[in-house]
């Protein structure tokens, strides 16, 4: 084993008094590499490589498979004794076959899991919290799935609420679901967008230019309020019960 030492230089070009360290392996490859409070190591075993990241009061452990995919990151918390030191997650990824991207992920913390989907360029699909009770039952707290379209561009974006009855979360109450769709059809840079509560629309935003606008929000008993702008500024503001029209106000603008 080698060990290094060097000292690394200010963004003035002078020396900095901070050290770091190295150490190779019998072949000559990186070992470890320590600078200030920062620490690294490497190790590989059974067609796996591991590296661990300390820093302050954290350590990362990142495990790779033979292919050199992540497929599993720790997060400790350290404390003065190994005793004391926790666990804090645990982030596990699953792939299919030789996938450059994992196909899901599971992250446990204590009293949560999160379940996360993946299509096959990497993006997040669907990601679901759950509460986890002492005995290990997991009960569901949110959900949020993703449709796209090309160049990553969202085109649906869906969230659910799972409320309870007790505070043991046996008895489920209600799903509060509120969506969001964009629609790039008129060809755009920015989308029209609509957001919905429970099935209802709430917010609409059509576009004729990127800073010409209008957007309508929707609220119970029939009423709504339009707002106009144009150069990126509001011109007018309507309020309308039904199809009646209870208030219009037109805004100064700078253009």
């Amino acid at each position: 084993m080698q060990t290094g030492a060097g000292e690394s230089p200010e963004g003035n070009g002078a020396e900095s008094d901070a050290l770091s360290r190295f150490s190779l392996d019998a072949e000559g490859k990186l070992k470890a590499f320590a600078f200030d409070a920062e620490r690294f190591t490497l190790s590989d075993a059974n067609d796996e490589s591991v590296t661990v990241n300390a820093s302050g009061k954290t350590a990362v452990r990142k495990t790779y498979d033979a292919l050199m995919r992540l497929v599993k990151r720790d997060v400790w918390k350290i404390a003065s004794t190994a005793k004391e030191s926790v666990r804090e997650s645990t982030e596990t990824f699953y792939y299919k076959t030789e996938g450059a991207y994992p196909a899901s992920s599971v992250t446990e913390r204590e009293g949560c899991r999160e379940e996360r989907f993946y299509d096959d360029e990497g993006r997040v699909i669907s990601r679901t919290d759950f509460f986890v009770d002492k005995d290990g039952t997991q009960i569901p707290d949110t959900k949020m799935t993703r449709l796209y379209a090309d160049g990553n561009k969202i085109l649906e974006e869906e969230k659910s609420r799972y409320e309870y009855a007790d505070e043991k979360k046996s008895q489920l109450a209600a799903v509060r679901v509120q969506k969001k769709i964009y629609d790039y059809a008129a060809g755009g840079e920015k989308p029209d967008y609509y957001f919905y509560e429970d099935g209802t629309l709430r917010i609409k935003t059509v576009y004729a230019q990127d800073d010409a606008y209008v957007t309508t929000l929707y609220f119970d008993d029939g009423y709504t309020v339009i707002s106009e702008y144009a150069a990126g500024e509001k011109i007018r503001e309507t309020i309308k019960n039904g199809d009646r029209v209870l208030r219009t106000k037109k805004y100064d603008t700078k253009h």
